[in-house]
C-alpha cells in the first residue's frame, strides 16, 4: 500500500497504524492505591517494591509515552495531509510505526515493575482488572460511537459479531484488526496481555524463564518478518502484521528491562540520556533508504534493526533520572493524556477534515489536525478519563 493511498481506502484496509499502550495503574493494595487516588494519575510505574509499599514514579517513562502517542498523532496526519515529503517523511513514518511497538514494551515494563513480586490472585487479580477495565474501556467506547458515528467506512464493514467484540473488547482475541476504532488493533492486544499477566508473572519469579520466554516469543515473530507479511496479499499485508505473534515479545522484553532496572542501581543524567538519543536517531535513521511503502520499514531487517533501537529508547529512559524543571512538567502532562491523545486524534480529524477547503496547504490542514487533536483529547481527560480513572480505583480498593 502506497503513502499516497486515500484516507477511506487506508482506514478500510487497516494500513496506518495506531496503538495506545495504557499506562499502568497501581498497586492494588489499598495503602498504595490510597496515595495515587489524590490526583488521579497513573503512571508507568507506581511502586518499586510491594513488598515495603515504597512507591516509585518513573516519570521518564510517562514522558517518553506520550512523546510516542504524538508520534503516532504526527504520523497519521502526515499520511492523511501528505503534509511531509523527502527525509523528514521518512522519519515520520519510522518514528509513528515504532511508537506503537514502544507502547507495548513500555507495558510491559510497567506491570513487572508494579506486580513483578506480587501474587495477582483472588480479590487483588479482581481489583487489578477492575481498574484496568475503567482505565481503558470508557474512553475506547466513546471512540468507538463517534468512529461508527462519522466514518462510513466503519459502517459498510459493520456486523454484529465485530460490535460485540468491541464492546467486550475481546477482538483482539479473534483479530486485532476487528476493532472499529483506527488504531483500536493495539488495544486489543493489550488486553490479551492483560489476560495472560498472571501466568506471565508467574513465569517470571524465575528470571532464566523470562529472559528464555522472550527469545522464544522473538523467535515467534521472525516467520513475520521474513515471510509471512510479504507474503500476504497487499490488502491484507496490515491484517497479518497486526497479529499477536509478531508483536508478543515486545511486552516480554518490557519485563526484561524492568528486570534489569530492579538490579541496578545506575542511573543516567539527563544530558547522558539526550546524548544517548541522539545516537540512536542517527542508527534509526542514517542507513534509511527512501521510503515508497510503508511494509518497507516493517519487515525483515529493518524490522529487527527499529525494534532494537526501540527497546533501547525504552531501556533509556528507564534508566534515566529525570529532571524535575524544564520540560519535565509538559512532558509528564502529555504522558497524562497519551491515552486520550491517542485514541481522541482520528476522531478530531473526521470532525473537521470535511470541512477543510481542498485549497489549504497541507501543512494548516496538518496543524488545525493537531490542534483539534489536542483539544478533544484534554476534553476526554479531563471529562470522562480522570473520572472513570478514579471510580475504578475506589471500586478495587473495596
Amino acid at each position: 500500500m502506497r503513502y499516497v493511498t486515500t484516507v477511506r481506502q487506508a482506514e478500510l484496509e487497516g494500513v496506518y497504524i495506531g496503538g495506545s499502550s495504557a499506562p499502568a495503574t497501581p498497586s492494588t493494595r489499598p495503602r498504595v492505591a490510597q496515595a495515587v487516588d489524590r490526583d488521579a494519575r497513573v503512571g508507568p510505574t507506581e511502586i518499586a517494591s510491594p513488598a515495603s509499599a515504597v512507591r516509585e514514579r518513573v516519570e521518564s517513562l510517562d514522558a517518553l509515552r506520550g512523546l510516542m502517542a504524538l508520534a503516532v498523532v504526527v504520523y497519521h496526519l502526515g499520511a492523511w495531509t501528505r503534509v511531509f515529503s523527502g527525509a523528514l517523511r521518512d522519519a515520520v513514518i519510522v518514528l509513528g510505526v515504532y511508537s506503537v511497538e514502544g507502547f507495548f514494551v513500555i507495558s510491559g515494563f510497567c506491570f513487572f515493575h508494579l506486580y513483578g513480586a506480587v501474587s495477582l490472585r483472588g480479590a487483588e487479580l479482581r481489583g487489578f482488572y477492575l481498574k484496568r477495565f475503567f482505565r481503558i474501556a470508557p474512553l475506547y467506547y466513546l471512540a468507538l460511537a463517534l468512529s461508527l458515528a462519522l466514518e462510513p467506512i466503519y459502517r459498510a464493514v459493520f456486523s454484529w459479531g465485530r460490535l460485540l467484540e468491541n464492546l467486550t473488547l475481546s477482538f483482539g482475541f479473534f483479530h486485532p484488526n476487528h476493532s472499529f476504532v483506527v488504531g483500536g488493533w493495539s488495544i486489543g492486544l493489550e488486553l490479551v496481555f492483560y489476560a495472560a499477566l498472571p501466568a506471565l508473572l508467574w513465569i517470571g519469579r524465575r528470571r532464566w524463564a523470562l529472559y528464555l520466554l522472550g527469545a522464544l516469543l522473538i523467535a515467534w515473530s521472525l516467520p513475520f518478518a521474513f515471510g509471512k507479511v510479504q507474503a500476504a496479499e497487499e490488502l491484507r499485508r496490515f491484517h497479518v502484521y497486526v497479529l499477536l505473534p509478531n508483536h508478543a515479545f515486545a511486552f516480554v522484553l518490557g519485563a526484561i528491562v524492568a528486570d534489569l532496572r530492579r538490579r541496578s542501581a545506575l542511573r543516567l543524567p539527563w544530558p547522558a540520556l539526550l546524548a544517548a538519543l541522539a545516537a540512536l536517531g542517527w542508527l534509526a535513521l542514517s542507513q534509511q533508504p527512501t521510503v515508497v511503502d510503508h511494509f518497507e520499514v516493517m519487515v525483515e531487517w529493518p524490522r529487527l534493526r527499529y525494534v532494537a533501537l526501540c527497546c533501547a529508547a525504552v531501556l533509556l529512559f528507564a534508566f534515566a533520572r529525570w529532571p524535575s524543571t524544564g520540560l519535565a512538567r509538559p512532558l509528564a502532562l502529555l504522558g497524562e493524556r497519551s491515552y486520550a491523545l491517542y485514541l481522541m486524534h482520528p476522531i478530531a480529524w473526521l470532525l473537521i477534515r470535511d470541512s477543510l477547503p481542498p485549497a489549504l496547504a497541507p501543512s494548516v490542514q496538518a496543524g488545525l489536525g493537531l490542534l483539534a487533536a489536542f483539544l478533544l483529547a484534554e476534553l476526554a481527560h479531563r471529562v470522562l478519563e480522570r473520572p472513570a480513572l478514579r471510580f475504578g480505583q475506589r471500586l478495587a480498593a473495596k
